[in-house]
């Protein structure tokens, strides 16, 4: 059977979209953290022991007008419990950037100005008070990337998350909520959720893995790796 008009057309959209997110693969830079004294917020990730190849850790550093060093926020299992422990500590460039013991970090995003000391004073602020860090649980959440999703939002910093950072979507057993970037919803369970958003474009959450495509930037999102093949969000 010949094919019809609308596969040729479907075909060749899904061409012309893997060969533009590989034009972004080969031209976009990872962002670099800025040096100086400027307000600065930038979030990065880390492959995690073990599960490395699906499985990235996340934390934010933030840095205010005039501050000579970063502050740095991770949330982490604590090894005698079940309870998490959110650290904050101040750090310089090299301390900003250590990674998880399983490969090399990697800046996800920037900002700076105005915007970061807002976000910044945010984060300082509200990251001691994080609550589900006593419901810690690396699969499917509350974990770091949880902790990180809810600064995100109590914050109202409309950027995204690796999608390789397992636990940024838990919401409990079901939950509804506007998507992270704030241009859309998602539907969320343990086993399977969604995320749709002019921004957020399509994701499908699979037992928190994610798979769909980022319309601005263009991207694929794909489980494994850093989670993005395609231009720099």
């Amino acid at each position: 059977m010949p094919w019809s008009r609308r596969r040729w057309i479907a075909v060749g959209a899904g061409t012309a979209w893997i060969a533009l997110c590989t034009v972004g693969e080969i031209v976009s830079q990872e962002p670099v953290l800025p040096g100086g004294s400027r307000a600065a917020a930038a979030l990065l990730t880390a492959p995690i022991p073990l599960l490395g190849p699906i499985a990235r850790h996340s934390w934010l550093v933030v840095r205010g007008d005039g501050d000579g060093s970063w502050q740095r926020w991770d949330l982490f299992d604590n090894a005698n419990g079940p309870t998490g422990h959110v650290v904050g500590r101040a750090v310089d460039a090299a301390g900003a950037v250590d990674d998880m013991g399983n490969g090399a970090s990697s800046v996800e995003w920037v900002i700076e100005g105005g915007e970061a000391a807002r976000f910044a004073a945010c984060v300082n602020r509200e990251a001691p008070r994080y609550g589900a860090r006593e419901r810690y649980q690396a699969w499917p959440g509350p974990n770091s990337n949880s902790f990180i999703d809810d600064l995100l939002r109590t914050c109202e910093l409309a950027r995204p998350m690796s999608a390789t950072a397992i636990g940024k979507d838990w919401r409990g057993i079901i939950g509804v909520s506007v998507a992270r970037e704030r241009t859309g919803a998602q539907l969320e369970t343990p086993l399977v959720g969604a995320s749709l958003g002019l921004r957020e474009g399509i994701e499908v959450h699979l037992l928190a893995l994610t798979v769909g495509i980022d319309l601005w930037p263009p991207a694929l999102l794909l489980p494994f790796g850093d989670g993005r093949f395609g231009f720099s969000p």
